[in-house]
């Protein structure tokens, strides 16, 4: 089966009612700048439509992903799945999601996981992993850290 699906760009819900972007993106978030009128038929239009902000924007806009990437040398290994599910759960409590990738305890894997993942701007990255730092792993982690304009996670315990 295949599904062929367009999403529909706040400039198209802003189209179809004749206001602009902003109101649109203001619409939802009861800003005080809003009529009544108009929020009620921008949210009705967005519903309409199906309309669902675009994460990767947001990132433009904010600096921030609201996600976290979490690799492990094995997801049917207890320990790893444990890690995976407790930080899933602490991190949805504070609004943020977890993408997990798994290396098979492949060394070359891991490597260009922590890579792709680091390129994608995440707002945290975890390597579980049963094996000592290799020098990309350490490469990747210092290339991590040396944004300084990149926001940083802080306030969780698992």
């Amino acid at each position: 089966m295949y599904i062929h699906y367009v999403a529909v760009r706040i400039k198209d819900v802003g189209q179809s009612l004749g206001v602009s972007i902003v109101t649109v993106s203001k619409a939802p978030k009861n800003h005080p700048d809003i009529a009544k009128a108009t929020r009620e038929r921008v949210m009705a239009k967005i519903k309409e439509l199906n309309y669902r902000p675009n994460p990767m924007a947001w990132c433009l806009v904010t600096g921030r992903s609201f996600l976290v990437g979490l690799t492990v040398a094995d997801l049917i290994h207890p320990l790893f799945s444990e890690i995976a599910k407790s930080l899933s759960s602490a991190l949805l409590k504070k609004d943020f999601f977890l993408l997990v990738a798994s290396s098979e305890s492949d060394a070359v894997l891991e490597d260009a996981e922590i890579d792709h993942m680091l390129a994608h701007r995440l707002d945290a990255l975890v390597v579980a992993t049963t094996r000592s730092p290799s020098e990309n792993c350490a490469r990747s982690a210092r290339r991590a850290t040396a944004d300084p304009s990149r926001p940083r996670l802080s306030g969780f315990s698992l």
